[in-house]
C-alpha cells in the first residue's frame, strides 16, 4: 500500500514540476509581452508629434488670437450697415430764468412782465427712443466691409501659414532624430565589424601571419571609429533636443520615435503641377492678393471723402417738468422723422492727399506681385528638385551598398586564406560603412523633400 502511494506521489511530483515552470514561461513571456507594449505605446508617431506642436507651439496661438480680432474687426464693419438703435434718459433739477412777455387784451389794462413758466428750479424728467440708419456714404460703409472681410481672410491664412510652418518644422525634426539614430547605430555596427577584423588580425599576428603594424592600423581605423560615434551620439543629442523644443518639452527629456515606413520612390508630380497647387493654396500668396485687394479698395475708400453723407433718423421721447413751489407740471410728448445729411467742401486737403497715400500704397502692392510670384516658384522648384536628387541618390547608394558588401565579403576570405591584406578589408570595411551611411542620409532627406514640397505648395500632396 504504501509502495502504490510511492508510485502515485512520484509522477504528481514530477507533473508539479512542469506546471510551475509552464506558468514561469507564461509569466516571463507575459512580461516581456507588456514591457515591448508599453515601450511601443509610448512611441510618439508623426502625426502625434505635430498634433501636440500644433496645440502648444506659441505662434499657433498668437495666431489663433489674430483670427479673433480679425473675427472682431469684421463684426464692427458690419455693425456699420444695420441701424443703431439708442435709449436716453436723464433725471435731475434744472433751473432757467423765465422770459417775460407783454400781454394786452382790448378794452382791458396791459398785462407787463408775464412769465412764460415758474421762475423756479424744477424737477426734470426725461428720456428718447432713438434710431439712425445710414443711407449714402459715398461708398465708404461698403469699401469698409469688404477690407474687413479680406482682413479676416488674411487673418485665417496667416493661421494656415503658421500651421503649416510647425508642420514642417516637427517633420523636420522628427526625421533628424531617426536619421542621428540611424547614424549612431551604423557606426556602432562599423565598430562591431572592425573589433572582429582586431581579433582575427591580432591572431595572425601571433601566428606570424602579418605583422604588428597591420594590427595598429587596424586599431587606428577603430579609434577614428570611435570619434566618429561621439559625434553622432552628440548629433543625435542636438536633434532629440530640437525636437523637444518644437513640441514644449524640456530639451534633456527623452525621446522615443516610432519609425515611419520610407518610401524613397517618387510619386510622378512634376513642376507645373506644383506651381498650379501653390498658387491656389499657397497662404502667403493667397494673402498677398488679399492685401491687393484691400489696397484697392482703400484708393475707394479715399475718395469716399468727396462725397456726401445722408442718413435717416427718428426719435420718440418724453419730458416731465414738475415745479413744486408754482404746484405746476408740464407732461410732454415729442418725435421727429427726417434725413439728415452734410458734405465736407473743403477740408484742407486731406482728403486728396488720403487719395495719393492710397494710389502709392496701391503701385507698391503691384511692383512686389511679381517678387512674390517668384519667390513662391523658387521655393516649389527648389523642394522638387530636392526630391528629385534624393530619390536618385537612394538608387544609387543601394546600387554602391550591394558592391560594398560583395566587395568585403570577397576581401574577408582572402585575408583568411592569406591570399590577401588586412588592408584590403579596412578599405572595403569603410567603402560599406559610407555606402550605408549615404544609403540612409537619402532616404531620409526624400521624406524631408517631401515634407519641403509640402510646405512650399500650401497643402500636403506627398
Amino acid at each position: 500500500m504504501r509502495l502504490f502511494s510511492f508510485l502515485i506521489c512520484v509522477p504528481m511530483f514530477r507533473s508539479g514540476s512542469r506546471i510551475i515552470k509552464y506558468i514561469t514561461a507564461i509569466g516571463i513571456f507575459y512580461f516581456c509581452f507588456f514591457i515591448f507594449a508599453f515601450s511601443a505605446a509610448s512611441a510618439l508617431t508623426l502625426s502625434e508629434s505635430i498634433e501636440i506642436a500644433l496645440a502648444k507651439n506659441p505662434q499657433i496661438v498668437a495666431a489663433q488670437h489674430k483670427v479673433k480680432a480679425a473675427t472682431g474687426k469684421l463684426g464692427q464693419a458690419r455693425s456699420s450697415i444695420i441701424p443703431h438703435i439708442s435709449l436716453e434718459g436723464a433725471f435731475g433739477k434744472i433751473y432757467q430764468e423765465s422770459p417775460t412777455i407783454d400781454f394786452s387784451i382790448p378794452g382791458m389794462p396791459t398785462m407787463e412782465g408775464l412769465s412764460l413758466y415758474p421762475d423756479e428750479a424744477a424737477d426734470s424728467t426725461s428720456y428718447a427712443f432713438s434710431l439712425k440708419q445710414p443711407l449714402f456714404t459715398g461708398g465708404k460703409i461698403f469699401r469698409s466691409l469688404r477690407m474687413a472681410n479680406a482682413g479676416y481672410h488674411i487673418a485665417n491664412e496667416d493661421f494656415r501659414k503658421a500651421q503649416n510652418e510647425v508642420t514642417y518644422n516637427v517633420t523636420s525634426a522628427y526625421y533628424n532624430v531617426l536619421k542621428a539614430e540611424k547614424m549612431v547605430a551604423l557606426t556602432k555596427e562599423g565598430m562591431d565589424t572592425l573589433k572582429k577584423h582586431l581579433k582575427q588580425v591580432e591572431m595572425f599576428h601571433k601566428a606570424g601571419v602579418v605583422t604588428k603594424a597591420d594590427v595598429l592600423r587596424v586599431e587606428t581605423e577603430l579609434a577614428n571609429l570611435k570619434q566618429a560615434e561621439i559625434q553622432a551620439r552628440n548629433g543625435l543629442k542636438l536633434a532629440k533636443a530640437a525636437f523637444n523644443s518644437l513640441l514644449g518639452k524640456n530639451l534633456s527629456e527623452d525621446v522615443s520615435l516610432s519609425p515611419e515606413i520610407l518610401t524613397a520612390e517618387e510619386k510622378g508630380v512634376d513642376s507645373d503641377y506644383l506651381l498650379s497647387t501653390a498658387y491656389s493654396f499657397r497662404p502667403e500668396w493667397k494673402a498677398f492678393k488679399l492685401g491687393k485687394k484691400i489696397g484697392e479698395d482703400s484708393v475707394g475708400l479715399a475718395y469716399s471723402g468727396y462725397f456726401p453723407n445722408l442718413a435717416f433718423m427718428g426719435s420718440t421721447g418724453k419730458t416731465i417738468t414738475d415745479y413744486p413751489a408754482a404746484g405746476t407740471k408740464y407732461d410732454l410728448d415729442s418725435w421727429r422723422l427726417m434725413v439728415a445729411g452734410s458734405w465736407n467742401l473743403f477740408d484742407g486737403f486731406e482728403t486728396p492727399n488720403k487719395v495719393l497715400e492710397a494710389h502709392a500704397n496701391l503701385e507698391a502692392l503691384k511692383a512686389q506681385e511679381q517678387l512674390i510670384k517668384d519667390g513662391v516658384a523658387l521655393e516649389v522648384n527648389s523642394a522638387h528638385l530636392d526630391l528629385e536628387s534624393a530619390s536618385e541618390r537612394v538608387a544609387a547608394a543601394e546600387v554602391a551598398e550591394n558592391l560594398a558588401k560583395r566587395s568585403l565579403h570577397y576581401a574577408e576570405v582572402n585575408f583568411a586564406t592569406h591570399i590577401d591584406t588586412s588592408l584590403s578589408v579596412l578599405d572595403a570595411e569603410a567603402a560599406l560603412h559610407k555606402a550605408q551611411t549615404n544609403l540612409w542620409s537619402a532616404k531620409y532627406d526624400v521624406e524631408l523633400a517631401k515634407a519641403k514640397i509640402n510646405k512650399a505648395v500650401g497643402t500636403n500632396i506627398l
